[in-house]
């Protein structure tokens, strides 16, 4: 979740290759507090990560939900898949870029 009101929500590995590295420009292979991120292939903004949460971790299959998480993103992007734990990254628009 974006401070800008955009939302990137997704169960689907494949479209991590589009979340890279402002520095480096590669995919994002890992995610910290202060790491500056891009969507590609919209690339016109940079953001910031503020936060980075895991949250309903769920020990049995039974549990998991499908696709989208309406308390966060109202769409989800990729391919609906069971899941177990859900990683909530928030981030900024970049100042620097602003």
């Amino acid at each position: 979740m974006c401070d800008d009101e955009s939302c990137f929500s997704t169960a689907d590995i494949d479209l991590m290759d589009h979340i890279k590295n402002a520095t480096s420009g590669k995919r994002a292979a890992s995610f910290e507090v202060g790491d500056r991120i891009f969507f590609e292939p919209m690339n016109e903004r940079i953001y910031k990560i503020t936060s980075v949460a895991v949250k309903h971790l769920f020990e049995d299959t039974e549990d998991m939900r499908l696709g989208v998480d309406l308390e966060d993103c109202s769409s989800m992007q990729g391919n609906e898949k069971e899941w177990l734990l859900k990683i909530l990254i928030h981030a900024s628009v970049d100042k620097k870029e602003a």
